[in-house]
């Protein structure tokens, strides 16, 4: 019996160590009117080498509670607005503490030190808004002053001359062109925390694209209470008024719910004129193009959410995003046909066209994160997202042509063309993260499913007179995409380096209802990313690569004749191909006072126009071909400084230049 008494006790031995150096140590944070002071952190320190050892937040209540291995040890206990404070770990019993407000006269305090607009990071660009009203400004105009970012055209947005992903938060937008451009005219400053630009994504994020990713981070309401703002912007451009907006934003954070949202409506007329030479040699001929545009617009967009903070650890979300946009652009064309070697017209054609457009859609998101360690760093969230799209537009196209003496050679030609487009969007992904060795391993999965059903009328004939069918096309398109990745970062003294590794398969199915044509794809890819960086004592070095593809969307695949003006047409090829870049950067910079960067990008099987000509109705059709390979080369130089009177200055050059090879 002494004998199994003794074997007993050994084996009980380590379970009672383990638990003597594990104890459990909880209290309650209180202000000097005894509220409890929510999201107070409590950090733990070894009292012998002042390492910090674990840390947690109080609850809506005050209360908070963390196990600790180390007996000697003490508290340090912060929150914005309190003096810290510090208190001993002696016993297990709860810890109540009082925190003391800071208070300071403003007319005393002296700012040392302000935090540069922007800021180069190991593998992005930082642009620190941090809600500063600028008067007339938006979130796009931003974006034209970031070193590499340009707008064309007024709805393309390019980054180092790539087209470019747009993120809030995180999260895909699901908008492009003019729906994005409308959303982004009417995001104030005011809403903005800071614009991140990331030029080679990690492995984390989606492969689609041929350029990085804009994120940009909404401000958020750390305290109990409320904050609101509305805007008014109006603005004059070349003849009419543009860009004219309304825009509300409420934060507002109570116990364990976060409630934000975001709404605006913009009215405005955008105009543009162009001018255009298309020289036909094959002919003999070339023809100068005159275009006017005229597009009234209104729009309206919201984003409303919620988040419920299940504990300290467990946070739960919704997110609603939704548009509204219509808008009528009025093309005038006038067309003249000239011989090569002659100055006057042999003919020309004038066309107006006026293309009534309404796109309306909303995406719900739901989202849950959960922390397993804060000391390890290990967390797991999931997104659920679904959306539906719809697009309407009804092209009224007329057409005049004339002889040399500018008498009506034929009479006025009529066509419309009526299109929707119903598009559904659905994804799921799940992300897992946690401390690794020197650094941080995050792994996940993610699937997406989109369908969209496209349908297009044709009518024509002489104006004033009944008008033929000229036929219809239904175009169904189905696109799935599997996808895993891992990534790791690790830091090494002044090196750090990134790697990842993403894999996606994609499927797809393109269905010309009309014509009986199904053409189906299956594809695997691996896309890799490496980011290297060397920081020395006031500078630092960064070296990238990734891999992105570029699937062709719906409309490039629709098997479909599509007139534009009087010379000009639109045909889908169901047979295209992905692209696929391979981009690379160089970057240093000193601090945040100078950066200089050299990019170079590499695709193959690039979509582009292939021109052909009917030699009798002269009318020009651009059909999407795989046709050639494209590089670009480009440099970037920022240089910023304060001027005496503490004007910060910023002083920005860049160069691009692309070839292709066919």
């Amino acid at each position: 019996m002494y004998f199994l008494n003794c074997l007993f006790s050994l084996l009980l031995l380590p379970v009672l160590l383990l638990a003597q150096q594990q104890k459990e140590v909880k209290g309650t944070i209180y202000t000097e009117t005894d509220m409890p002071l929510a999201g107070a952190t409590i950090s733990v320190f070894d009292y012998k080498s002042n390492k910090r050892i674990g840390s947690t937040t109080s609850d809506s209540t005050g209360n908070f509670k963390i196990t600790i291995n180390n007996t000697e040890a003490y508290l340090y206990i912060t929150h914005i607005g309190f003096l810290p404070y510090k208190v001993n770990i002696i016993n297990t019993g709860a810890v109540v503490v009082k925190l003391k407000p800071q208070t300071q006269d403003l007319s005393e305090v002296v700012i040392k030190a302000q935090k540069p607009l922007i800021e180069q990071q190991f593998d992005r660009m930082v642009v620190n808004v941090d809600g500063s009203p600028k008067a007339g400004m938006n979130a796009a105009d931003i974006l034209k002053k970031i070193p590499g970012v340009n707008i064309i055209n007024q709805n393309e947005i390019v980054l180092e001359g790539k087209g470019v992903t747009i993120n809030i938060d995180g999260k895909p937008t699901h908008l492009n062109g003019n729906e994005l451009m409308n959303l982004l005219n009417s995001t104030q400053p005011t809403g903005i925390s800071k614009i991140e630009v990331v030029y080679n994504p990690s492995a984390k994020f989606d492969a689609q694209g041929n350029g990085g990713i804009i994120n940009i981070k909404t401000l958020k309401r750390n305290k109990p209470g409320y904050d609101a703002y509305l805007s008014l912007t109006a603005g004059h451009g070349w003849k009419y008024f543009s860009n004219n907006d309304i825009s509300a934003g409420l934060n507002y954070r109570s116990g364990n719910n976060y409630i934000f949202g975001t709404y605006s409506y913009g009215i405005g007329k955008q105009s543009q004129e162009i001018q255009k030479n298309t020289y036909l040699t094959d002919i003999n001929q070339r023809l100068l193009d005159s275009i006017a545009y005229a597009i009234p617009y209104h729009s309206q967009n919201i984003r409303m959410g919620w988040d419920h903070y299940l504990n300290k650890n467990d946070v739960i979300g919704m997110l609603f995003t939704g548009y509204d946009s219509y808008s009528i652009p009025n093309i005038n064309t006038q067309t003249g046909i000239y011989n090569l070697k002659a100055t006057n017209k042999d003919s020309s054609r004038y066309s107006v066209s006026t293309d009534p457009r309404r796109s309306i859609g909303g995406n719900v998101n739901v989202n849950y994160k959960v922390v397993i360690d804060s000391v390890k760093h290990q967390e797991i969230s999931m997104d659920a997202d679904g959306g539906i799209f719809k697009y309407n537009n009804d092209n009224n196209l007329s057409l005049l042509a004339f002889n040399e003496q500018g008498i009506a050679s034929s009479p006025l030609q009529q066509l419309l063309q009526s299109g929707n487009t119903l598009s559904h969007i659905y994804s799921y992904k799940a992300d897992y993260s946690q401390k690794y060795y020197k650094g941080i391993l995050e792994a996940g999965i993610k699937a997406s499913y989109v369908k969209i059903n496209n349908e297009f009328d044709v009518q024509s004939g002489v104006a004033g007179q009944p008008l033929n069918n000229e036929g219809n096309n239904d175009f169904i398109y189905r696109e799935a995409v599997l996808a895993g990745y891992v990534s790791t970062k690790q830091t090494f003294a002044k090196f750090t380096i990134q790697l990842g590794l993403r894999a996606e398969q994609t499927y797809t199915n393109g269905n010309s209802v009309t014509v009986d044509s199904i053409v189906k794809r299956s594809y695997l890819n691996i896309f890799p990313n490496v980011v290297a960086g060397y920081k020395l004592k006031n500078s630092s070095f960064s070296l990238s690569y990734s891999r992105r593809i570029g699937r062709p969307p719906y409309n490039y695949l629709n098997p479909f004749f599509i007139n534009n003006s009087a010379y000009a047409a639109n045909n889908g090829n169901p047979y295209l191909k992905p692209s696929f870049t391979d981009n690379y950067r160089l970057g240093y910079n000193i601090g945040s006072k100078f950066n200089f960067s050299v990019t170079y990008s590499n695709v193959k099987d690039v979509i582009t126009d292939l021109k052909l000509v009917n030699d009798q109705t002269k009318v020009t059709t651009n059909i999407k071909a795989n046709l050639a390979h494209n590089n670009n080369e480009g440099w970037l130089m920022q240089l910023y400084y304060r001027a005496p009177h503490g004007c910060a200055q910023y002083l920005n050059r860049f160069g691009r230049l692309q070839y292709s090879l066919a």
